[in-house]
Formats: C-alpha cells, sequence, structure tokens
C-alpha cells in the first residue's frame, strides 16, 4: 500500500497565483467600461418610471414646464352672506356751540299788506303801506345800510319781481308819512312794469 504524500505550496506558488487573480481582476473591470462607454445609454437601456426628476439636466427640467394658459372666464357671484350683528352704540357727541347773534342792529318780516311779524323784527317801530308795493318803516335806529328780499312763496302765494331800499334822512318827496320816513322799501313785479304787494325780508345796519 503506498503512502500518500502531502505537498504544501511554494512561496514562489503563492506569489504566481496572487498575480494570476490580479491580473484577471483588472482585465473583467477594463470589459465592463468598455461594454458602457459615456453616453453610451438609452432610452431602450432604461427602466420605465425608473428616472427622477434630479436625474435631469436643469435645462430639461425647464422644458418639462409648460406655458402659462389663457385666463379662464370669472365664475358666478356667490351668495349673500348673513347680516352681521349690530354694532354697539357709540357714545353721545358733544352738543355744538351755539352761534353768535346776527349782525343786524334791526331787521324786519313784513306780510304783503304791510303788517309787521313782530317775532321776528327787532327796532322797528312801525310799518305803513300807503300805496300798493310802497312800505315805510319807522325805526328806532338810524341806518346805515339795508339789505332786503323778497319771499317769494309764503305758503300760500308765489311772488316773483324787483325789490328796491331807500334810506334817506327823511324821504323828502315820496309818499311816506311822516312818522314812517325812515326808510323805503318798493316792490316792484317780474315784467317791471309797476308795483306790487308782496312780503319781504330787511336788514338794517
Amino acid at each position: 500500500m503506498k503512502r500518500m504524500l502531502s505537498h504544501r505550496p511554494t512561496p514562489a506558488t503563492l506569489i504566481a497565483s496572487l498575480a494570476l487573480v490580479a491580473a484577471l481582476s483588472g482585465t473583467s473591470y477594463a470589459a465592463v467600461a468598455k461594454l458602457l462607454p459615456k453616453n453610451s445609454v438609452g432610452s431602450a437601456q432604461v427602466i420605465n418610471g425608473s428616472l427622477q426628476t434630479i436625474d435631469l439636466s436643469k435645462k430639461a427640467r425647464t422644458a418639462l414646464k409648460g406655458q402659462r394658459g389663457p385666463r379662464g372666464t370669472q365664475g358666478l357671484q356667490g351668495a349673500t352672506g348673513a347680516t352681521g350683528a349690530t354694532g354697539a352704540k357709540g357714545d353721545k357727541g358733544d352738543p355744538g356751540t351755539p352761534g353768535a347773534d346776527g349782525t343786524a342792529v334791526a331787521y324786519a318780516h313784513v306780510l304783503p299788506t304791510g303788517t309787521l311779524d313782530a317775532t321776528q323784527s327787532k327796532n322797528i317801530v312801525s310799518v305803513a303801506r300807503p300805496l300798493n308795493g310802497f312800505y315805510c318803516f319807522d325805526l328806532s335806529i338810524t341806518p346805515k345800510n339795508a339789505v332786503a328780499t323778497i319771499v317769494t312763496y309764503d305758503g300760500t302765494s308765489t311772488y316773483t319781481g324787483f325789490i328796491g331800499v331807500d334810506i334817506r334822512p327823511g324821504l323828502s318827496g315820496t309818499s311816506c308819512p311822516a312818522t314812517q320816513s325812515d326808510a323805503l322799501v318798493r316792490v316792484f313785479d317780474a315784467a317791471n312794469s309797476g308795483l306790487m304787494n308782496a312780503p319781504f325780508y330787511i336788514a338794517f345796519n
């Protein structure tokens, strides 16, 4: 019976084996590099649905954004909302400052008949109407000027015309009585063809 002899690899054998393995590994890497050159992967080599946005270039990602569409039509108006609750009542305002009295030293409201409205008159002693549209005054002051205005509607009748005032001392040459000669008012009709009776206001200063 023969006896099997065991052989241990020599150092030279080990070095040769390692060199062979290294050589074969380098060849495999080079072969793979040759199979997939740069920029050689196309659509056919990519699995559908596997690419993400980050895998694309910036230019490609920009191209994916479409142009802005036209503006849509305005929608229907919504239903009216419920009425809000009533707010709290505000504070009462301060009372206004009373106005100062007028500067007229005398004034009067005279009716068409020549009657003086005493409730709206001041410093007027009396008024006389010797002729139609001819009103004479007795005043408690000496006037320097006067302004008169026709009352166009007195609640019953409408009056349209012109008015003139004369405050000459004594009113010489007029039809005013001596006791009512401090001022004279004449009221003319709209056609300025004659005198007429009409209510008016007059203020003296």
